[in-house]
């Protein structure tokens, strides 16, 4: 997959945005993956979800910002990065991908050019999710080290 096919396919030029869109395809991917392959982490992530409404005055008061937009923010967050919606190729495709881009750049998708895409990113990650999953976590214990 490359960034000039995701330009292509939401009719941008080839860029930053482009790029960065593809990038948030190939983390969605790898979340995906790690949500088949380990089962326990989506009961995680649930579980982080129905924590929300005790770290949602946290968070407000650490950015200085009304809780309710902080509530509105994280419920529309939620609405498209549900475990649920990473339990199946279908439901990456149809309640994460399509919707966000169709939010983000307002256009509507070309499906089957979007199937080509996410097969494709899906087919880069299905071997390497885990490495790179692994130096992200190794990267994570380098910088927060004093306090991990």
């Amino acid at each position: 997959m490359r960034s000039s096919e995701v330009a292509d396919l939401l009719k941008i030029s080839e860029g930053p945005i482009s790029l960065s869109y593809s990038h948030n395809i190939i983390e969605g991917c790898i979340d995906y993956y790690l949500s088949v392959n380990n089962h326990g982490l989506v009961n995680l992530f649930q579980e982080s979800i129905n924590n929300m409404p005790n770290i949602i005055p946290i968070i407000a008061k650490y950015l200085n910002i009304d809780e309710t937009l902080v509530q509105h923010d994280v419920e529309k967050y939620f609405s498209f990065m549900s475990p649920s919606n990473y339990v199946s190729r279908e439901s990456l495709f149809h309640n994460v991908f399509i919707p966000l881009a169709k939010i983000i750049f307002k256009k509507e998708i070309n499906l089957d050019q979007a199937n080509l895409i996410i097969n494709k990113a899906l087919n880069l990650t299905k071997d390497t999710y885990q490495d790179y999953l692994d130096e992200v976590v190794d990267q994570l214990k380098i910088n927060f080290k004093n306090i991990i």
